[in-house]
């Protein structure tokens, strides 16, 4: 099926001029970051925002971005039902802490959450640590990240409280919010972190974030796009698994007028896994990505990506998933497995799996099909009186429970199956869509 139409190349955000003053006006906050602030800008400026010959992005609408965005009045989205009672929230508001819409409480011993400042005043040396990237969206990033939260949990501490982090945009900007997060395991520690994203349709949220996931320890990692009203959304998170460590991430995508999802997973230590995750509920004229690159570097490892995409009108949802497999990392179980619905014969689902394998004894898979509902199942569903509506319903639900089963925490399986009943309640119609 056909990609996105090519638009000219972007050699600047909205105005290069504006993300000079930015960095500028920056420079007091986080100085540790000096140096690596200024670096990144210049990149930047020689670079610009990827374009669709940059083959990570071919699939990614940028264009939004490309030209100033209306001025929205400031306009408060509000905060999302919690996903798991309880949870400790971190809510970022155009960027900055939000300490009043926040909660925290009582941690336990082991457990420590601060800002991306006070940590890095703390440890300096740190800053040098960071994730720069090397394509523009990462670059502007780190030349203007204005906060973020550290999330610390020690050796044989678990966390039974998942932390929420919620990113609002009132108004849009000319480069954007862009945040980033430090998630830090101990040995054999556990924790749960939600990312979610809220805010105005013209404005743009741009978040990294790194984790550390060290001997024996597990990370889940659920990240939500769109939930709300919501513009361009970029996430990045990059992880490090070390041996007999558990990475599991899920991503949902619904809604948004441009969503990408993008992991990078090296895989460190001997019995380390990584699961990685993602559906995706596209509506009209909205563009979702999913970008996943699973690296493993020793042997005895293994790793698996499970993605389901629908799409609506004149949606475009697009995976792009690749294992790499090193010279002496014998013995790797990888599996890649991608499926999208087009409920819309305008609609675009785009795949690219990839296995790059330089070991010799492994047992690697990957698979992609795109289609339409199974009109066989239909008949059978309406055959026995329900509605066409009902049947495509239950179709989809089926569908996305390949992703939604292999989340195991039941509150967040159970809102989540909620969301993908209200988004199928406004796609799934029954109209004929030829």
């Amino acid at each position: 099926m056909p990609t996105l139409p090519e638009t000219e190349t972007m050699t600047a955000l909205t105005d290069i001029t504006a993300v000079r003053e930015d960095s500028r006006t920056l420079a007091d906050q986080m100085p540790e970051l000096g140096d690596h602030r200024s670096e990144a800008a210049t990149r930047f400026e020689a670079l610009g925002l990827p374009t669709r010959k940059n083959e990570a992005w071919r699939y990614t609408n940028l264009r939004p971005l490309k030209t100033e965005p209306a001025k929205d009045s400031a306009q408060d989205p509000g905060l999302p039902v919690e996903l798991v009672p309880g949870s400790i929230r971190l809510v970022f508001v155009d960027g900055h802490y939000a300490e009043d819409r926040s909660r925290i409480g009582t941690l336990p011993d082991g457990v420590r959450i601060s800002r991306l400042g006070n940590y890095l005043a703390a440890n300096p040396a740190r800053a040098r640590d960071l994730f720069m990237g090397d394509d523009g969206v990462a670059l502007l990033n780190s030349a203007l990240l204005r906060d973020g939260a550290v999330i610390s949990v020690a050796n044989n501490t678990s966390l039974a409280r998942p932390v929420e982090i919620v990113h609002v945009t009132t108004s849009a900007r000319r480069t954007g919010c862009h945040l980033r997060h430090r998630i830090e395991l101990g040995e054999r520690a556990e924790a749960t972190v939600i990312e979610r994203w809220v805010g105005t349709p013209s404005a743009w949220a741009n978040t990294v974030t790194e984790a550390r996931v060290p001997e024996a320890a597990t990370l889940t990692h659920l990240r939500i796009a769109g939930d709300g009203a919501a513009g361009t959304i970029t996430s990045a998170a990059r992880v490090s698994v070390g041996a007999e460590a558990t990475y599991r991430a899920t991503s949902f995508m619904i809604g948004g007028t441009s969503v990408r999802i993008d992991s990078l997973v090296n895989v460190l230590g001997e019995g380390g896994e990584a699961h990685v995750d993602g559906l995706s509920l596209a509506g009209d004229g909205q563009t979702h990505d999913a970008v996943t690159v699973v690296r493993h570097q020793v042997p005895e490892a293994r790793s698996e990506q499970v993605y389901r995409a629908v799409g609506d009108g004149r949606a475009v949802t697009s995976f792009q998933g690749k294992v790499i497999v090193d010279k002496d990392a014998q013995k790797i179980e990888a599996d890649q497995s991608f499926k999208a619905i087009i409920l819309d014969r305008k609609a675009t689902a785009n795949a690219k799996p990839e296995l790059e394998i330089l070991a010799d004894d492994v047992v690697c898979s990957h698979g992609a099909t795109i289609g339409e509902l199974d009109a066989n199942a239909l008949f059978y569903l309406t055959s026995r009186g329900i509605s066409p509506e009902d049947a495509r319903a239950i179709l989809i639900e089926a569908f996305a429970g390949a992703v939604l089963t292999r989340i195991e925490n039941d509150d967040v399986r159970e809102q989540a199956a909620a969301a993908i009943s209200t988004w199928m309640s406004g796609h799934v119609d029954g109209a004929s869509h030829a």
